[in-house]
């Protein structure tokens, strides 16, 4: 296991970061359209289960990715993705609190500012997880080689 971990080149590690943002991000989602003023609403749950997909291939990524190099490029992608269109739909779903709060700033709850500041940093998570995603797909390879001496050494 040590040496699964020694093997990781900086690209595995910020795919690993993408991966703790998403959950975040996916995270505060439920949480947002759970509770507080949006409590007894319905929780859109083609983010939850675009989240998880794209959540599951960053896993895959990040633990297989030498094992799966045929279907490297197609995971990024649907990382990406369904990332993608997971922003879009919370943002989407998000539109109209904004609106009253920032356009008709008469009379609405505390709790829908609340809850738009909330969904405002859920959405910073899961744009922090895109970059990392893209900045992961970019990288050349997952994993470093090492070599060989060294190992027989520390052996």
């Amino acid at each position: 296991m040590n040496k699964f971990f020694k093997t990781r080149s900086a690209y595995s590690w910020i795919l690993l970061l993408g991966l703790v943002l998403g959950v975040v991000g996916l995270v505060i989602y439920i949480l947002n359209s759970t509770t507080g003023y949006l409590a007894g609403q319905d929780a859109g749950i083609t983010v939850i289960v675009l989240s998880v997909i794209s959540l599951l291939s960053m896993l895959v990524l990040f633990f297989m990715g030498d094992k799966v190099k045929k279907f490297r490029d197609t995971l990024f992608i649907v990382s990406g993705v369904f990332i993608v269109v997971s922003i879009c739909l919370f943002v989407h779903a998000r539109v109209s609190i904004a609106a009253d709060v920032w356009f008709i700033p008469v009379n609405y709850p505390p709790a829908e500012g609340t809850t738009l500041t909330v969904a405002i940093v859920g959405i910073v998570f899961y744009v922090f997880s895109l970059i990392c995603v893209l900045i992961s797909a970019f990288g050349s390879n997952l994993s470093k080689e090492i070599d060989t001496v060294t190992t027989e050494k520390e052996a």
